[in-house]
């Protein structure tokens, strides 16, 4: 009980974040002039050589490597007691497949170039926009669908303004200057290795442009964050009726809602045939 009324304190706390808010100032750290090692051709590729970089622009090539394009920074530009404020202008000039951003870890590649050995969202937030061929808008946390838009999607041909913030908690997402959606993280992502950004895409022919990262002191104390961070990390035994005991992982789907999953060291086994 103690563990769902804390992350719920937490949900309630993150909701209205504190009124002094709105009136802190965001420092851009992208794009940033004096440090050209941050510059966009200088970020990470997959596939290699599927995006074509020139004067702040990033646009997908075709290629035969793969059909996901991650393009993603160098190094970390959000720090663990950061929040943060992404803006982007994006525009599908094919047939709309995703016009996204990620915002956590790097891109590990396999040595073929056309597999994962890690993806960005595994650790942090895709601001999922027109995913799954143009049908949906969607917040992923750590690769989980946790909230949806009505309606947002992608105009092929037009220039779309995209905003994706994180205060605290409280993380939204603006497309031409409408909440596509908002969602209230009562764990929120923000270690050290989680502060990579990245563009996301589906398919040739999606151009990206005007990225800028922007970020300020974070709202939440430094107490509060290291009790978060225990509480993610944080695994509740249950005892089945038959006796024996699991290990499950409560994922917070809003309000009082959670997702128990079973990470027991066998949960993932086949049960042997009789």
């Amino acid at each position: 009980a103690e563990y769902f009324s804390a992350i719920y304190g937490w949900w309630k706390n993150f909701k209205n974040p504190p009124k002094d808010a709105e009136s802190r100032t965001w420092h851009q750290v992208f794009p940033a002039p004096d440090n050209p090692a941050l510059a966009m051709e200088n970020w990470v590729q997959f596939p290699e050589d599927a995006w074509k970089i020139s004067d702040g622009r990033a646009r997908t090539l075709k290629t035969t490597k793969g059909i996901e394009y991650y393009l993603v920074t160098p190094g970390e530009m959000i720090g663990p007691a950061d929040d943060f404020r992404v803006e982007y202008t994006a525009r599908a000039e094919a047939e709309p497949h995703d016009l996204s951003l990620v915002v956590g870890g790097r891109v590990d590649r396999r040595p073929e170039e056309t597999t994962f050995a890690g993806r960005p969202e595994d650790r942090g937030y895709c601001f999922a926009f027109g995913a799954g061929a143009n049908a949906v808008t969607e917040l992923q946390r750590a690769m989980l669908p946790v909230v949806n838009s009505n309606g947002v999607r992608i105009i092929q041909g037009r220039n779309h303004l995209c905003e994706a913030e994180r205060v605290g908690g409280l993380i939204r997402f603006t497309v031409d200057g409408q909440e596509a959606y908002r969602y209230v993280d009562p764990l929120p992502l923000f270690e050290r290795g989680s502060g990579y950004v990245g563009l996301y895409c589906y398919a040739a022919d999606h151009v990206f442009w005007d990225v800028k990262v922007f970020t300020r002191p974070t709202v939440m104390t430094r107490e509060m964050k290291k009790k978060i961070s225990q509480y993610r990390r944080k695994m509740l035994p249950v005892r089945r009726p038959d006796g024996s005991s699991r290990w499950i992982e409560a994922c917070h789907l809003g309000s009082t809602m959670f997702l128990l999953k079973d990470m027991s060291l066998d949960a993932s086994r086949k049960p042997k045939k009789k």
